[in-house]
Formats: structure tokens, C-alpha cells, sequence
């Protein structure tokens, strides 16, 4: 991860691709073969420097959800820098 002076003021965004592109990996390959309903989607995602948030949902729940947003908290140095904080997400299911 890379804290330089430069990456907290520039989110890099490469590194949460990566990670999305695994997680989704891993998801898919714990769906059995023939189960469409049983697949994840991704509902919202929120990235602020080092942390970083995906939230998912079963295909067949995904039309239950609505209202989903997220939000980051910068406490960093005159509340512009991302080295403190907090990323988090929400959503209204049913």
C-alpha cells in the first residue's frame, strides 16, 4: 500500500480492482455449477486510500435491495488528506 504524501492526496484506484477482481473470483467459484440464483453481485463499493469497502448480495436478493449508498469520513490533516478516517456502506433490503 502506498502512503506517500502523493497517494493520500490522489486515490489509486488500481490496487481496489485487484482486489474486487479477486473477491469476485472467489465468490463465483463458491457458486455451484448450474446456479444462477446462488451468484453474488456487487450492490456498492467505497475506496479512500488504504481502506476499502465492497458490499454483496445473493442474485436473488439483489431486487430487494434499494437505497444503497456509501460514504467516506476524512479526518486527515485539515480534513483533506485520506490517512485517517472511515469508509462505510449501507443499504435498505426489503
Amino acid at each position: 500500500m502506498d502512503l506517500t504524501a502523493v497517494a493520500l492526496m490522489v486515490y489509486e484506484t488500481k490496487k481496489a480492482e485487484q482486489w474486487e477482481s479477486w473477491i469476485e473470483l472467489t465468490l463465483d467459484n463458491m457458486v455451484p455449477a448450474g446456479s444462477t440464483g446462488d451468484r453474488y453481485v456487487q450492490v456498492c463499493s467505497r475506496q479512500m486510500v488504504g481502506l476499502l469497502v465492497f458490499v454483496y448480495a445473493k442474485q436473488a436478493h439483489a431486487p430487494m435491495i434499494s437505497e444503497s449508498d456509501t460514504a467516506i469520513s476524512v479526518v486527515g490533516a485539515m480534513g483533506l488528506v485520506g490517512n485517517k478516517g472511515a469508509v462505510c456502506g449501507r443499504l435498505k433490503m426489503y
